[in-house]
């Protein structure tokens, strides 16, 4: 609603522009929350409704006698910002500093922020439902229908068909500006960089073990599933994904626990039990699957919509605060929506060891849940499991599961680990 201009006067979204001093004045005159909603309604940055309501392109739907008050609101505010935009993929960058808005508008840099404001953007965010409420990156409905039942809900997201760089990561919202991108002298300098590393490590003079697993059972897996019932938001179709996960790892003689629909400070209790749990000695693998609404690449809600952060819960299992796992494979599968976060190493931090990630979608990109079935990634894990965990190691079983996911039109997941060597989910499998 406040925008600096050069001269250092703030035009408002009445349309008066004021020094800095009259501001907070301003802000309390009748005139001004008058000039306010006639002006976001001119703009379209209002839409009334048939039913009498209003429309807001922030994403809230609110009656006349609340317009004053949202435009006023930091929620309402916080959405026209340039950095919400461009973490939605709103704006997102083509070459030399120029930026692509999604109503396909090209503009610099500094023209971003004036943007978000003009009738011909606004007009689009209403016509194509650009904006989503602030903080919930949560899942939206799609056409596809099941085609055993047409009735059927399919609750899916989607990342807006964005193309990343495999190598440098920025982001083009068109194919010819990633080929274009990939003959710049950077990203070629980095390609050249990660070729000469992997041809530096070369072949180990000895082969790595794999991990043993010898125990009986030979791990403890434990689900943690938020459904959200109750709430505008439930994840229909989570308790099919606890059953398939409990029928499957059981039917591969792991012992299961469900953990269901906690609340962030009980997912942490927990999460401090199973550390300091002495049975955790006489097992070989520990396995934790994480299913719940996402915020961004590595930070899910818990039940109670508080946020919770995966590498917070994966340091808990680092050698010298659960010595019972030292050494031994901890793996975690994530079914969440992913959004844009970068992953900063902090001094001091114990380095996380033996542990893979296994994400159900790929950095930046949204999950899909049918609302019967459960969620898209469980099924083709259950599957993969069912047919491979006693003939191949995880990794094989990652790639069938790759090759599964597109199989039945799922997303492509994603592989993150640390220092993490080849592992079987039984000793059999080793030996075959």
């Amino acid at each position: 609603m406040l925008v600096e201009q050069s001269d250092g006067k703030y035009p408002r979204a009445c349309g008066e522009t004021l020094k800095i001093a009259s501001l907070k004045g301003h802000l309390q005159r009748k005139t001004h929350l008058e000039k306010s909603v006639n002006t976001a309604l001119e703009k379209g940055m209002l839409v009334e409704q048939s039913d009498g309501k209003y429309q807001c392109a922030c994403g809230e739907t609110l009656k006349k006698a609340s317009l004053t008050r949202h435009l006023q609101r930091k929620t309402h505010l916080n959405e026209f910002t340039v950095q919400t935009a461009l973490n939605k993929n709103i704006f997102v960058e083509i070459e030399n500093g120029e930026y692509e808005c999604a109503c396909k508008r090209k503009l610099k840099k500094a023209s971003l922020k004036g943007h978000l404001f003009t009738k011909i953007h606004l007009s689009e965010v209403h016509a194509r439902k650009l904006w989503i409420k602030s903080g919930k990156n949560e899942e939206t409905k799609d056409a596809r229908t099941n085609n055993n039942d047409q009735r059927e809900e399919i609750v899916v997201e989607c990342d807006h068909n964005i193309m990343r760089c495999p190598f440098c990561g920025k982001r083009f919202s068109k194919k010819k500006y990633l080929e274009r991108h990939a003959q710049d002298s950077t990203c070629q300098e980095e390609v050249n960089r990660k070729r000469e590393n992997t041809k530096s490590v070369g072949e180990p003079e000895t082969p790595i073990p794999p991990y043993s697993v010898r125990s009986d059972p030979p791990g403890h897996v434990y689900v943690f599933n938020n459904d959200f019932k109750g709430h505008e938001q439930e994840r229909r179709g989570a308790k099919q994904d606890s059953r398939n996960l409990q029928q499957t790892f059981t039917s591969m003689g792991y012992k299961v626990f469900l953990l269901e629909n906690l609340s962030a400070q009980q997912t942490m209790a927990e999460v401090d039990r199973i550390r300091s749990d002495p049975a955790l000695a006489r097992v070989d693998a520990l396995v934790m699957v994480f299913l719940s609404h996402g915020k961004r690449a590595l930070k899910f809600l818990a039940q109670d919509r508080a946020t919770l952060d995966l590498r917070k819960i994966r340091r808990n299992f680092t050698n010298s605060l659960c010595p019972n796992l030292k050494g031994k494979p901890k793996i975690f599968f994530t079914n969440f929506c992913r959004g844009r976060e970068l992953q900063i190493q902090t001094d001091g931090v114990e380095p996380t060891r033996d542990m893979v990630t296994i994400h159900a979608v790929q950095h930046g990109i949204a999950a899909l849940r049918h609302t019967r079935d459960g969620t898209y990634f469980v099924k083709a894990l259950c599957l993969v499991l069912q047919k491979h965990a006693a003939d191949k190691s995880l990794r094989d079983i990652y790639l069938e599961l790759e090759r599964k996911t597109k199989e039945i039109n799922g997303t492509l997941p994603q592989w993150e680990d640390d220092a993490f060597r080849e592992f079987y989910f039984t000793q059999r499998a080793h030996l075959e």
